[in-house]
């Protein structure tokens, strides 16, 4: 899905001026089902196969980014390569707690 977004956004910009792109906004609503339907899933997959490569530790923990709003953030410790020393910590997933109470189990 990534990969259509980028060709959504070459085709944009080449058949809309720069002007015309100005006049265009895009909500926030609009923004997270871009980031979590499109881009999420390549960089998951990017980070999985970093995994894959080197040992690795996984922490979960309650953040809150935003005023009323709860997430689950998914992070993951390694190595960027087999030669290094330091770690990497980067968050692999943010879930929001509103989305996990809907979720029956």
């Amino acid at each position: 899905m990534a990969q259509d977004l980028w060709k959504f956004i070459q085709d944009f910009n080449r058949t809309h001026s720069i002007p015309a792109q100005q006049n265009y906004t895009i909500n926030t609503k609009h923004v997270s089902k871009i980031a979590g339907d499109c881009i999420r899933p390549s960089l998951q997959e990017e980070y999985l196969e970093r995994l894959r490569k080197t040992p690795f530790s996984i922490s979960i923990g309650e953040g809150s980014p935003q005023a009323g709003e709860k997430f689950l953030a998914i992070n993951a410790r390694y190595l960027a390569s087999e030669t290094d020393t330091k770690t990497v910590t980067t968050i692999i997933d943010l879930i929001e707690l509103k989305a996990l109470a809907q979720v029956k189990l």
